[in-house]
């Protein structure tokens, strides 16, 4: 039987002064540098972590993608004493991933190896989610933290490094790269999960050809590389990413850090645990797209009617109760969600007789649900995400399906 609770158990890695927080999954939790946090997305049990590593393979199809670390991953996991190991196989590729804690950083050491020989071309993806500001203020409004964090991309000899500063507050740098080759890069989740995210939940850049290569700074910093395609033998090829991270008063850099020194060790035996959770949130249930005809059968007298006449799609109208009628396909076209304020109680008057909740379009029937002051009276979370990316915060419903539970996620309107 699974036990929700409020506190997860982590198993603390210290190196210096940076510290990963890791999940019973594997996932972590948070990354630490002093009283720093690095990354802006705490990890859950049931989301896993918004940072990892994806392994593509590519096909006559497209894509076959899967992530290498954490609950929604193949691998099995251990403890080391200065990190963690993942190992797993899929598609007839055996992986390795030893993510080592260092005083300044972190690296990840993939070790790939295939039993079949072939000519098939693979590749890698490495984001990572960064706040780099004190948790406090981060779990306050970690759009508002980001939103002071500045990118800076570097390209030299066929390598893209990522240079990311939080503007306020202490100044903070962290600074990602890899050993390989890159081909390309993003900096934010808008950019790697892409709004059809809030429908699927496959980010959009599990089938991009390449990442965008721009340096787009919204509101969730996720800066990401994509390896140089690669083939793969029963010779084992090691790729390493790092994560560099320094904190210092006034520093203003218009170059790279040095690169750190990355260590190449073997591969280990391990004898991990694998995670499996009934509550997938992956597993989601999204009503149908519907035609302009069948919302117009639904609702004869609309008004202000939005079109996409390109594809004959209504997007939104009014109803003649004054409804606002938003249609699936309208939801997929914004960064910012649709929701819906619901009040009760003396809303005239600054009284503590008002309860109030938030419910969101893609599938968040309560959130942030105060009673009186909404700073100090919360009943439940907050949305942390636009993409829905999280779906821990807010009230959620799952529904019983064929021996699975899968999470409501977004109507047809």
């Amino acid at each position: 039987m699974q036990t929700l609770t409020n506190q997860w158990s982590t198993t603390i890695i210290k190196k210096g002064d940076i510290s990963l927080h890791v999940l019973a999954t594997g996932d972590v939790f948070k990354w630490m540098h002093g009283e720093h946090q690095i990354n802006l997305l705490q990890g859950n049990p049931f989301d896993g972590m918004i940072a990892n590593l994806y392994l593509r393979e590519k096909t006559t199809q497209g894509y076959r993608v899967s992530k290498l670390l954490g609950i929604h991953s193949p691998s099995q996991w251990q403890i080391n004493d200065d990190g963690a190991v993942y190992q797993g196989s899929i598609w007839g590729v055996t992986y390795q991933v030893q993510l080592i804690v260092k005083e300044n950083g972190w690296q990840y050491l993939v070790h790939l190896q295939s039993s079949i020989n072939t000519q098939v071309k693979y590749d890698l993806l490495y984001g990572q989610d960064i706040g780099i500001a004190h948790p406090f203020g981060i779990l306050m409004n970690e759009a508002y933290t980001s939103q002071y964090i500045d990118h800076q991309i570097f390209t030299e000899a066929d390598h893209h490094t990522i240079l990311a500063r939080q503007n306020q507050g202490l100044t903070h740098y962290l600074q990602i790269g890899s050993s390989y080759p890159t081909l390309a890069y993003a900096t934010d989740t808008m950019q790697f999960f892409g709004l059809d995210y809030k429908l699927t939940h496959v980010p959009v850049a599990y089938q991009l050809k390449q990442l965008p290569s721009q340096n787009y700074q919204y509101e969730f910093a996720y800066p990401s590389l994509q390896t140089k395609p690669f083939a793969l033998s029963s010779k084992i090829l090691t790729i390493s990413f790092y994560g560099l991270s320094v904190k210092q008063e006034g520093l203003f850099l218009t170059s790279p850090l040095p690169k750190p020194i990355l260590e190449n060790r073997p591969m280990q035996s391990v004898r991990g645990q694998q995670w499996t959770n009934r509550l997938n949130p992956v597993d989601s249930l999204s009503g149908l797209p519907l035609l302009a005809k069948e919302l117009h059968a639904q609702f004869p007298k609309l008004k202000q009617v939005e079109m996409d006449v390109n594809q004959d799609v209504l997007l939104s109208a009014f109803t003649d109760q004054g409804d606002h009628l938003i249609t699936q396909q309208k939801e997929q076209l914004v960064e910012r969600p649709h929701g819906h304020i619901l009040l009760s109680g003396d809303v005239l008057h600054a009284s503590e007789d008002v309860f109030a909740t938030t419910a969101y379009m893609f599938g968040v029937f309560g959130s942030h649900t105060v009673y009186g002051n909404s700073n100090f009276h919360k009943l439940t979370g907050d949305l942390r995400h636009p993409l829905n990316a999280h779906t821990i915060a807010g009230t959620r419903i799952y529904l019983y399906d064929q021996g699975r539970y899968r999470l409501l996620g977004m109507p047809s309107y």
